[in-house]
């Protein structure tokens, strides 16, 4: 499984760009997962994003707050969350900003990121980063 993190930019346009990558990675025969990372205590702040990657083909969507996971277990980091779920190929984190992983970063150039995209341009190069990256356990 490969596991890459997205930030910058507005809520909507990640969200947008997730849901883009997330299709582009699936029609080629891989299987997805979301996690989306929030300060707040509140499920319901992640759910409205959870139905969308759902309903647009993602495997599973965890939701890891500063008290539970989505998935209604203790905290736990993405790799102990990603446990609960069938073997994935790809997951995609959503905020996480504290973790160290490779992070596509949107309209906004980041020394570190594996690649930066904004919305005019193509995703070629960004899949093709994204597919290169090495596996985790």
């Amino acid at each position: 499984m490969r596991l890459f993190g997205v930030s910058g930019s507005t809520k909507s346009i990640r969200s947008s760009f997730i849901d883009t990558v997330m299709k582009g990675l699936i029609k080629k025969g891989n299987k997805v997962a979301i996690v989306i990372c929030t300060k707040g205590r509140d499920l319901k702040s992640i759910e409205k994003d959870a139905h969308k990657y759902l309903n647009s083909g993602a495997e599973a969507v965890i939701g890891i707050t500063s008290s539970n996971t989505f998935i209604l277990a203790k905290p736990r980091s993405i790799s102990d969350a990603l446990e609960f779920i069938p073997p994935l190929d790809y997951a995609i984190a959503e905020g996480c900003d504290n973790l160290p992983l490779p992070r596509v970063s949107i309209d906004e150039k980041k020394p570190h990121a594996l690649a930066s995209w904004s919305p005019r341009e193509p995703l070629e190069n960004i899949l093709s980063k994204i597919e290169n990256l090495p596996s985790i356990k």
